[in-house]
């Protein structure tokens, strides 16, 4: 992704997936053991946002999606963990999921063939160790309305650390916990529908408290007419663990209006 314009302070920003090459579902059936496994995808679809685990006929299904989010070259850190927003649209498929991470390494795009990153690698190669996951279970989720996803220390280190950030979605009461389901696709605990890349209403990564690095390598943190805003608690400020701090301690580097993120030194002629 191209650098990001600095201007003013930004609390967060929003990334979003604006092409269909950046999102895909592939789902497996068979036994349980062999749904889970990925031996025998089922069906593979660029820009479907689906997560399944569920038994029809005596066939059991398991899908997992995969989201990938370009991150500003020039982000240098972000002072509070990020989230994922999701939308899903279709009552009885709002069962609860959780984000993981996937061993894949990102670049473009990723669909529903192998001549990219095709979905049964990406479903491979999804990582449910509990030292891999990017979030907690989510609980049932609200329908026709963004739900928030608080994403954990690892998914910061993947936003620092790779321009390309891929998040896998699955099942958290079944392909997770790996508990074979006994419901259809509409049981209520089995099936997720979310809006995809490209919607309105699509996938959203939510940087929170980021900074960004100029061409001179400085860190930006104050807003476009230099005024310092430490009693902005928003803004970006040194960690804390109480809701304001002092002015002269509020923000990154020396006390003056310089953009300066180095220590000032005063030294003799």
């Amino acid at each position: 992704m191209a650098y990001r314009d600095l201007k003013g302070i930004e609390s967060e920003i929003n990334i979003v997936v604006p092409s269909s090459a950046n999102g895909a579902t592939a789902v497996a059936s068979g036994s349980w053991a062999a749904a889970k496994a990925g031996t025998n995808i089922a069906s593979s679809g660029s820009n479907i946002v689906d997560i399944a685990s569920f038994v029809a006929g005596g066939v059991y299904f398991c899908g997992r999606a995969h989201i990938m989010f370009d991150i500003p070259e020039n982000l240098s850190r972000l002072d509070h963990n990020p989230q994922l927003k999701v939308f899903p649209y279709t009552t009885h498929y709002t069962a609860s999921i959780l984000a993981t991470s996937n061993a894949v390494t990102p670049k473009d795009p990723i669909g529903g063939t192998d001549s990219s990153i095709l979905g049964k690698t990406l479903f491979t190669n999804t990582q449910l160790g509990a030292g891999a996951l990017l979030s907690a279970a989510s609980g049932i989720l609200t329908k026709d309305a963004y739900n928030v996803i608080q994403l954990n220390q690892l998914a910061t280190f993947y936003c620092l650390t790779q321009g390309k950030f891929i998040v896998s979605l699955v099942n958290a009461t079944h392909d997770y916990a790996n508990s074979a389901p006994t419901g259809v696709q509409a049981a209520g605990t089995t099936y997720t529908q979310l809006r995809p890349a490209g919607h309105a209403n699509g996938p959203v990564l939510v940087l929170k408290k980021p900074w960004f690095i100029d061409s001179e390598g400085t860190e930006f943190q104050v807003d476009t007419d230099f005024v310092i805003k430490a009693n902005d608690v928003s803004v970006n400020q040194r960690n804390r663990r109480v809701a304001q701090l002092p002015f002269g301690t509020a923000l990154k580097g020396p006390a003056s209006m310089r953009l300066r993120n180095d220590i000032y030194q005063v030294t003799r002629s």
